[in-house]
């Protein structure tokens, strides 16, 4: 009955399409002026900015303790985080924290951090990401995008090793 209430919170009407597209969940983002495409991405705990990208914002990073570890390749360190950097999603605006780590397939990864801090919900029947922040409460629309292989990225992020 909780979730029932908590979901009736959201007063926004959803426009469900006929044709659902499969694959990865992408939403737009703003930082410091730029829009960004975001990985919407349950299965990760942080959220992930690449190096190239947090370079291009000047995002001004603090020395993060830890590693990061992808598939087939040796853990490299942490190149740093960037905390309460501005973001804005559809109606949504706050601050973020970003891990700042070497990425070639996306430029900016939203995980269960954004998920856990925003109250997001991803529905990926409707397109949707439903943020129920208090007082910024919004319906995002969101693209999904299967280029026709099927892809599987793994990483893991380490606060030290011993």
């Amino acid at each position: 009955m909780g979730s029932i209430q908590f979901l009736n919170t959201v007063k926004a009407k959803v426009h469900v399409p006929k044709n659902v597209s499969e694959g990865t969940m992408s939403v737009e983002t703003n930082i410091e002026g730029r829009t960004i495409k975001a990985l919407v991405d349950t299965g990760a705990t942080n959220n992930f900015i690449s190096e190239y990208m947090a370079n291009r914002l000047c995002l001004k990073a603090y020395r993060g303790s830890g590693y990061i570890k992808t598939v087939n390749s040796k853990a490299k360190p942490l190149i740093g985080i960037a905390k309460d950097v501005g973001m804005k999603i559809g109606q949504w605006d706050g601050l973020v924290s970003l891990s700042i780590i070497p990425l070639d397939d996306y430029d900016l990864v939203l995980g269960m951090e954004f998920m856990d801090q925003v109250k997001a919900i991803p529905i990926p029947h409707a397109n949707s990401l439903c943020i129920l922040e208090e007082g910024k409460t919004c319906m995002v629309p969101c693209t999904r995008s299967n280029k026709g292989t099927k892809t599987l990225s793994a990483m893991q992020l380490d606060k030290g090793f011993k």
